[in-house]
């Protein structure tokens, strides 16, 4: 089995007054075999420390999926009701970087006939 890790780096300057959404990414078999995302603080560069103790999520975590087989993750203060599990918990005031990591991605990944789509807001 081959092993490769990729980074997507994504940085938000935002008063988190509203909740990020990752939406209907296709994480799953065949796209990715394993992947995570980790929520880091702008200013002192290591993972977001927050009241849920949890700055990341994984292919291993019980996440939420669409009917689809796509999932999506949400970041922002509060989280979305029946979501919880898909939810980072971000702090007021305090910009925020993430890296996704793709572990043994398939083909799709390399010849970029798969990309990860952008974060967008959702609701307050």
């Amino acid at each position: 089995m081959q092993f490769v890790v990729s980074f997507k780096m994504v940085t938000f300057f935002m008063s988190n007054i509203h909740n990020i959404l990752l939406q209907r990414q296709f994480l799953t078999k065949p796209e990715m075999i394993e992947w995570s995302i980790t929520l880091y603080d702008f200013e002192t560069r290591s993972q977001l420390q927050n009241k849920t103790n949890n700055a990341a999520l994984s292919s291993y975590d019980d996440l939420r999926f669409n009917a689809d087989g796509s999932v999506d993750l949400y970041f922002g203060p509060k989280a979305p009701r029946g979501f919880e599990n898909n939810w980072i918990e971000t702090i007021s005031n305090r910009g925020w970087w993430v890296w996704f990591r793709f572990y043994s991605p398939s083909e799709g990944f390399f010849d970029k006939s798969w990309q990860l789509k952008d974060f967008e807001k959702v609701g307050p």
